[in-house]
């Protein structure tokens, strides 16, 4: 015995594109079988099966759109914001302090301090934020001087910066020299200092320099030692999201970001999260934000358009399912009628019109913009075995309403 629509149906609150294409191939076999001569549902009732079919196929598509409503309330609920005009975007998978914990992931907390964004390093401390790259998974930010230290760059001297969210970048590094004393350097474009803020009980340097990693350092003058040859100088790339690559562009941009660095602290880091830092910078590659679902637990693309045009592809879809039911059927009715000679005469009870009509006002319940609207499952059972003097007539479906009682 084929499988009635109700089982095809289960669990259509997690209904997807796919398992639609899969219900509307089941549909269309089941609809065949109902015309065998062994079939169990006459032909008389078809019709209603088909409207029923239409009905739960509303009521999958409706699901669906309901799962583009939530991930919209994401943004809603999660905007962006700065903290000063020309501040850095905070969006997902970073949160400003005074949004809701969902709509950040953990440890990628910001805060506003005046017009500064305000990051809290586990390793560095309070950092001024001042460039988020989403697309790559690139913050710049500037390590605050504190009462255990006056100079930012001494923060950034530490062997280990990492944590379990951020980890200072590999793209583009600068090597730390102390030295004795203090020199003007032949090319001025790879050697970027004096800093003499640093101080170390290991060594007795009194200025301190960046040198780019390609400077031959037996250029440099006695006396100057190699105290750390990992430190990243500030991330940048052009409007298209190029990154500016010191050997391409040039030793003057290893001295503008370096000065940056020696002066202010100034750093880059990556970020990464599991499950999220992938699936975002995807999004931001194909020009769309990035949010995430709890209840599905995992993160998203922004989808481009209104929910109407998502309401209205999903339901076409189910709609041509049930209209190539139709013509299958009405095909295959006119050959077994050929075949068995019989005159089939269709009469329409009183009682099969106020169906139709139980069924319809059903299906428009299901289809209701607002997703508090729309009937689970297990109601949509009810109110189609109840009577149809208990059933309200629903509001215009893509019409934004207040909430409506369906019983």
């Amino acid at each position: 015995m084929p499988r009635t629509p109700l089982v095809l149906f289960r669990g259509v609150h997690n209904i997807t594109p796919e398992r639609l294409k899969q219900i509307g191939t089941h549909f269309l076999a089941l609809a065949a079988s109902t015309l065998s001569p062994s079939s169990p549902l006459p032909s008389m009732e078809f019709p209603k099966f088909l409207l029923l079919g239409l009905l739960l196929s509303l009521l999958a598509s409706a699901s669906y759109s309901a799962t583009s409503w939530d991930d919209e309330d994401f943004f809603k609920t999660c905007s962006s914001h700065r903290c000063s005009k020309h501040g850095p975007q905070i969006r997902f998978p970073f949160r400003l302090s005074s949004n809701p914990p969902s709509c950040g992931a953990p440890g990628m907390l910001l805060s506003c301090s005046g017009h500064d964004t305000i990051l809290d390093h586990p390793v560095l401390g309070a950092c001024k934020v001042t460039e988020i790259y989403y697309r790559f998974g690139i913050i710049n930010a500037i390590p605050l001087a504190d009462s255990s230290s006056q100079c930012p760059l001494q923060k950034l001297v530490p062997l280990n910066q990492s944590t379990d969210v951020y980890k200072p970048m590999a793209l583009e590094d600068s090597v730390l020299l102390g030295c004795q004393t203090d020199f003007i350097a032949a090319n001025q474009e790879e050697v970027v200092g004096p800093s003499s803020c640093l101080s170390f009980s290991n060594n007795a340097s009194q200025f301190w320099y960046l040198v780019n990693p390609e400077t031959d350092m037996s250029t440099l003058p006695m006396g100057c030692v190699v105290v750390a040859s990992d430190i990243p100088i500030p991330y940048s790339c052009d409007k298209n999201g190029r990154r500016y690559h010191t050997p391409f562009f040039g030793r003057s941009l290893f001295k503008e970001k370096a000065y940056k660095t020696i002066h202010f602290g100034e750093t880059s880091l990556n970020w990464s999260i599991n499950i999220i830092t992938s699936v975002c910078q995807r999004c931001e590659q194909d020009g769309k934000h990035c949010g995430f679902s709890s209840n599905r637990g995992q993160a998203f693309c922004q989808r481009h358009g209104s929910n109407v045009i998502l309401i209205a592809a999903t339901t076409s879809a189910a709609t041509l399912v049930v209209l190539v039911a139709t013509a299958l059927y009405l095909s295959l009715k006119r050959r077994y009628s050929e075949e068995i000679h019989m005159k089939v005469e269709i009469e329409t009870t009183e009682e099969e019109k106020e169906k139709v009509k139980q069924m319809a006002i059903v299906a428009l319940w299901c289809i209701q913009w607002n997703p508090k609207n729309r009937p689970s499952m297990s109601k949509v059972v009810n109110m189609l075995t109840g009577r149809l003097q208990n059933l309200q007539i629903p509001p215009k479906p893509f019409v934004s309403s207040k909430s409506h009682s369906m019983v």
